[in-house]
């Protein structure tokens, strides 16, 4: 029985770790692909547990396929966990004699699907969550080794091990899964803090550099890009004024402005305080100064709300400047760039001007 235990958690812990590695890049946009990748993964998860079953005696094996379903309703709620449920009961009517026992092992571990999905809703805990899909679905399948197996005294023995291997299995399972999760939770996080600014959302300086040397290296652009620098004006009396919250919340505004002017947030970028960049791909310089002037509009005109919800109006300079050779360092193009929006400034601010 030991081996079997062995095998059994082999299979658990490699399954736990190929799926922590698929979802280690989530986002809302591959949320319901995910849900069906998992139901799929813990369907075969457990249908490897029942081919592989821990052998109690001479006549009688049990298996942990339960914590597939438990899996897959914590992490992918109902759909997930139909999902898983629906292929171990097919993998079981599919692997097995055809008989009213199997239709009804099949339908059991169906409705462990169902409910445990419906459990996964609850606004509990996440440890009270997991309790109580270990209770509902140890129980469901300690009913069902009462209808299997009619001698009193052996399925008593039977239960023990059954539940004594469940709770090893369900502690052992949740402390995995939670390590694996909190491990997926820290690499997103660190990953989002290397990549975009905290107070605004955008893209921050050290990926701007990135993907300025990677538009150099490929031929994304086509040979061609224009570069605008963007810079508040007087955004330190701002601060001296209203404080530094309301710096934040300025900034914050902006950042919503270009945001919604390029949808595509990779190419608008926080280098700075009060300094921003955009990356226009394909863009000749005349084009990228009507752009830079549509948004010097659009923040000219724009009430940004401080707060004590007083509204005031700022404005903004902005350099333009193209790539000119296709050897160029981003160096001298960003250089241009800040030549043009010195130039901005210095001739009376609120204005567009380009160096290319």
């Amino acid at each position: 029985m030991l081996q079997d235990l062995f095998v059994h958690v082999c299979i658990l812990v490699t399954f736990i770790f190929i799926g922590g590695v698929i979802f280690k890049n989530t986002s809302e946009n591959t949320a319901k692909q995910n849900r069906l990748i998992l139901g799929l993964l813990t369907g075969v998860l457990g249908t490897l547990l029942m081919a592989f079953s821990i052998q109690v005696d001479v006549e009688t094996i049990i298996d942990l396929r339960h914590l597939a379903i438990i899996i897959a309703a914590f992490f992918g709620g109902l759909t997930s966990s139909v999902i898983c449920a629906i292929i171990i009961a097919l993998s079981r009517l599919i692997f097995s004699p055809l008989s009213s026992m199997m239709l009804l092992v099949a339908f059991t571990s169906i409705s462990i699907g169902i409910i445990l999905g419906l459990i996964s809703k609850l606004k509990i805990t996440y440890k009270s969550k997991w309790s109580i899909m270990i209770l509902v679905s140890t129980l469901l399948y300690t009913g069902l080794l009462m209808i299997r197996i009619h001698d009193v005294n052996n399925y008593l023995q039977i239960v023990i091990y059954y539940w004594s291997l469940s709770i090893f299995g369900n502690l052992f399972t949740y402390v995995l899964v939670m390590y694996i999760s909190h491990s997926n939770f820290l690499f997103n996080e660190y990953k989002k803090q290397a990549t975009f600014d905290f107070l605004t959302g955008l893209k921050n300086v050290r990926q701007f550099d990135h993907d300025m040397t990677n538009l150099k290296l490929s031929n994304k652009a086509k040979g061609q890009f224009a570069l605008m620098l963007l810079d508040i004006d007087y955004f330190k009396k701002i601060n001296d004024t209203y404080g530094h919250q309301a710096g934040d919340f300025i900034l914050k505004q902006f950042a919503n402005i270009l945001r919604g002017a390029f949808p595509e947030q990779e190419k608008v970028f926080r280098i700075g305080g009060e300094e921003f960049s955009i990356l226009l791909l394909n863009t000749k310089c005349s084009t990228a100064v009507l752009v830079g002037e549509e948004i010097r509009k659009k923040v000219e005109n724009h009430k940004f709300i401080l707060p004590d919800l007083k509204e005031i109006h700022i404005s903004i300079s902005i350099g333009v400047t193209i790539n000119h050779v296709a050897d160029e360092s981003k160096e001298d193009i960003i250089r241009r760039a800040d030549i043009a929006l010195y130039e901005a400034k210095k001739s009376g601010r609120n204005r567009v001007c380009c160096n290319c």
